[in-house]
């Protein structure tokens, strides 16, 4: 594999997993808090979970705005790689487009498309003719 495919690969894995690390914390302290309603409870709490709970600006900062700002990073990029597969899709579908058969047109249209040949014919034989009448 190429350099781009692996450091594409390893950020991808990298977001998931400082998302999925995010989640899980924020998940764990929206229970915390909602099911311990007791304040001295939760500041009672020496661990980890209980110094978020004691400190949310610190929560925040860590983990939440982290958070929303991976999700708005994501989204973008999301946006990004749509509009550019678009592009490529509509590219590949014009050029398709491109190629017509004879027995898609209509009478009319394969009338048309013939006497334009008749016509342009017609002025390349004149062309031959007037290049051999200057050469003699």
């Amino acid at each position: 594999m190429n350099k781009k495919k692996v450091l594409f690969i390893s950020l991808v894995s990298l977001d998931v997993a400082i998302t999925l690390f995010l989640s899980v914390i924020s998940i764990i302290m929206l229970a915390l808090v909602a099911i311990k309603k007791d304040v001295t409870a939760i500041q009672a709490r020496t661990d980890f979970l209980g110094y978020l709970a004691r400190t949310p600006g610190v929560f925040m900062g860590a983990f939440v705005v982290p958070l929303f700002l991976l999700l708005v990073a994501n989204i973008i990029a999301t946006v990004f790689y749509v509009n550019k597969k678009s592009k490529e899709q509509a590219k590949n579908v014009k050029q398709e487009d491109t190629k017509i058969s004879y027995n898609d047109l209509t009478s009319e249209q394969k009338d048309q498309l013939l006497e334009e040949l008749i016509a342009e014919r017609q002025k390349e034989a004149s062309k031959e003719n007037k290049e051999d009448e200057q050469k003699e």
